[in-house]
This record gives structure tokens, sequence and C-alpha cells, in this order.
């Protein structure tokens, strides 16, 4: 009430708290993996942002963009279709919930999965070293990378099911935290969302105490956030050694020094850039704002043929089209909003988000159609690999939560989007063929096989 009553946008404020309490409502259900809570919390909370950057600025929302408005309404109508689509999913694969898990965790050792993500962590280098230089399997490869991922997540749900020691979980999490703060791309907050992911999954009430946990919890995420923003650029040219790629050419000894002297070094100046500079980057609507200025006043609707191209450039393997250029998704953000943003050339990639290409080919209403089509077949892809990926309900679940977290951004190209799907789903079933037969006689002593959960 204070928002609405405060906020120099109170109408867009009113609708996003509206599909908001849609989100919580519908998908945080006690015990169901909350994969797409996730997912359409943080595409609302990118949106969102948009919001309280502008208020922060004390602008209304169509002060800087003159599309602004148009854009919010948009994006926030289509993550309140996304959350029917994943609510009317969860309702049809509700067996697969707690109860289930909590019967089969007993049947599973949680030693073997430990030694499982210590392999993992060593071996998931020189995956990283064949994804990059074979790039014909490199995006299989990189779905396997985040099987260690699916080894820290399930290792966590054993140990508080079965209430073990807690200090194996802790040792992996400091694991888990300290090493990707070596990488490029800062994924420091990956051990965050997989802790989020579990207590989501296990909590069965909200207290006051828990509330102050969370937003206790929010704060220090918001505020490590900042910590990594004022450093980011800095850090990154030290890991890169100026190249200007997004590579890591330092030993990890020498990126946390590095990292721990930038940070021992920031100032309050610093540190308010970087809380500022958190809160721009988190919203993502100001491609789609300059998007909608230009088309179609000045770029015609593209009627279908950009997501022809996405859907060529990602079905296409470069087997069959050697000459297949790299993905630059900021050739075609320069192209269809104005903004003239750096390039691969220049070491990163600027994409207008997913939901921008579709608004080009189709317009504002027709943006929607295929938006349903690939959130259906995201909540499809849950709903068959979570029953057949192999005999463990459990298992199964925790390998799609980590696998469908990826779809979590707002921000991703429609070819990161529809590529991401497609490589996921050939993934799942060399997973189901050759993986998951090996992990389930490895990690399991009694699991009934021939009694496995089936669905009511």
């Amino acid at each position: 009430m204070y928002r609405l009553v405060t906020s120099l946008n109170p109408l867009e404020e009113l609708y996003a708290y509206l599909v908001l309490g849609m989100i919580i409502r519908l998908l945080w259900n006690r015990g169901v993996p909350p994969v797409f809570l996730f997912i359409s919390a943080i595409h609302w909370l990118q949106i969102y942002m948009f919001l309280v950057w502008n208020n922060f600025y004390g602008w209304r929302v169509n002060t800087y963009y003159s599309t602004g408005g148009d854009a919010f309404w948009l994006s926030m109508t289509g993550v309140g279709l996304m959350t029917l689509i994943f609510h009317q999913i969860l309702k049809k694969t509700a067996w697969a919930n707690a109860d289930t898990f909590n019967k089969e965790s007993f049947h599973f050792s949680s030693v073997p999965v430990f030694w499982a993500y210590i392999f993992l962590t060593v071996f998931n280098g020189v995956l990283f070293q064949w994804a990059v230089t074979i790039p014909s399997i490199g995006q299989i490869l990189f779905w396997m990378i985040d099987l260690r991922e699916v080894m820290l997540l399930f290792y966590a749900w054993l140990v508080m099911v079965k209430k073990e020691p807690k200090w194996g979980l802790i040792f992996l999490c400091l694991i888990h935290f300290v090493l990707s703060l070596t990488s490029y791309f800062g994924g420091y907050k990956s051990v965050f969302i997989l802790l989020a992911l579990l207590i989501a999954m296990r909590i069965r009430y909200v207290n006051l105490f828990r509330m102050v946990a969370v937003i206790m919890g929010l704060a220090f995420f918001l505020f490590l956030s900042s910590i990594w923003l004022s450093v980011r650029n800095e850090y990154r040219i030290f890991l890169n050694r100026g190249t200007k790629m997004q590579v890591v050419k330092v030993s990890r000894q020498e990126s946390l020094q590095q990292l721990y002297l930038l940070v021992s070094h920031i100032t309050p100046h610093q540190l308010y850039k970087g809380f500022e500079n958190m809160i721009y980057r988190i919203q993502y609507l100001q491609y789609f704002s300059l998007a909608m200025q230009r088309v179609p006043n000045m770029i015609p609707y593209q009627q279908g043929n950009l997501t022809l191209s996405n859907l060529e450039f990602v079905l296409v393997p470069r087997i069959l089209d050697p000459d297949k250029p790299t993905l630059d998704a900021s050739r075609k953000t320069i192209r269809y909003t104005g903004a003239q943003v750096a390039t691969a050339q220049e070491g990163t990639s600027i994409s207008m988000g997913y939901f921008v290409d579709f608004y080009i080919d189709f317009g504002s209403i027709g943006m929607f159609f295929p938006l349903i089509l690939f959130w259906l077949l995201i909540g499809w892809s849950y709903q068959y690999f979570v029953r057949h990926l192999s005999f463990s309900v459990t298992l199964n679940a925790m390998v799609m939560m980590i696998f469908l977290k990826r779809f979590y951004l707002f921000e991703t190209d429609a070819i990161g989007m529809i590529g991401g799907l497609y490589t996921m789903l050939i993934t799942l079933v060399l997973l189901r063929w050759f993986l998951m037969p090996v992990l389930m006689r490895l990690f399991s002593y009694k699991l009934p096989h021939a009694k496995r959960v089936q669905p009511a």
C-alpha cells in the first residue's frame, strides 16, 4: 500500500503486485519442485525492476523511454500467461512432490553422491575445454557440466531428509561458491539459487522468523551483487589478460588474490555506483522499449522471418553448414533497437530478450502465441522426463530443476532459449539411455525398481 501511494507509476505497481500474487498462489505449493516458481519470479523481477529504476530517478514509466509503459504491460501480461501454463503442468505432475521424494530418499546413499560431486568438479574443467574446442557438441557438453549442480542439490536433499550431519553439505557449498568466483561470469549466485530451490520445496509454512530470514538473505545477496558489479569490469580484464574474450587465462589462485585485492579497496562511491548499476542491470525492458519505438514505425514487422532465422540457426548443425556464423545477439539488438552496444568482437554479446524477437515478428498480440507454445514445450519436457528419465522420481526432479532453471532470464535471446530447449532434450535422451542407469546403480541400494512410483 505504501508503494501504491508513493510510486510515480501506481497502476503499473498494482498490476505487478497482482501478477506476483498469482505467481505465489499458483506455483508455490508445499513439496512441489519450485523451478517454475523460480522461472516466473525472476521474469517478474526483471520487469518489475524497470519500475524501481524509474522511481529511483523520479521518472514516470514513459519518461526515459516513450514506449516503456507499453513494454511493461506486454511483458507483465506475458509473465501472467506463463504462470497459468506452468500451473497446469504442475497440476498434471502433482505426484512428483516431497512426499514421494521423502519415501525414495531412504533408498539412496548420500556418500556416493558426495564423491560424484567431487569427481564432476575435477572433471568439469576437461568438459569445458572440450565444449569450447568441439563446437558441434559443445552445447550438449555444457548441459553435462550442469550435472555437478544436480549432484549438489541431490546431496543436500538427502542430507536434510535423512537428518545426516551437515558438515559435508557446508563443505560442498563452500567449494561451489569459491570456485564460482574464479569464473569469467562470476557464478557466485548459483549456490544461493540451489539453496533457495531446496528451501522453497521443504518449507511448510511462513512465519515472522522465516520472513525476516528471507529478507536478510535477499539483502545479503543484493550486497554481494553490488560488490560484484563494482569490481566486475576490472576483474574480467585481469581474468582474460586484456584479450576481450570471455575466457580465464590466469590460475584460480591468481584470480582469487586479484578479487580479494579489488574488493578490499572498494570505496563507498564505488559501492553506490555498483548498487545503481545493479538496479539498471536487473531490469531489462530498455531494449523492448527501444524496439517498440522502431518497430513497426521504422522497421516493419518481420512476419515470422526472424523466428525462422532463429530456428535455422539452432536446427542446422555446424557439420552441415561449416560457414555457420557464431552467435552474436548484439548485431540483432543494434539493428532492431538502434542502441550502440558492444559486439562479440569486443568480448560480449547483448541480447534484446526473447519476448522482443517474437514482438518484432508478430506484433503486440501475435507475440503471445509463440511464447505460449514455447512455455508449453518447457512444461511438457518437465512432465515427460520427471516420469521417464530414470526409475527415481526424486533424481528425475533434481535433474529437471537444474536443467530448467537455465530458462529463468527474461533477457535471454530467442536463439538461446530455442537452442537451449533443443539441446536440453537431446542431452536428456542421452542421459536416459547411457548415464542414468549407471547413476541409479551407484546411488541406490534398496530402490524397488519393480515397484516404481507411478502417477495417480
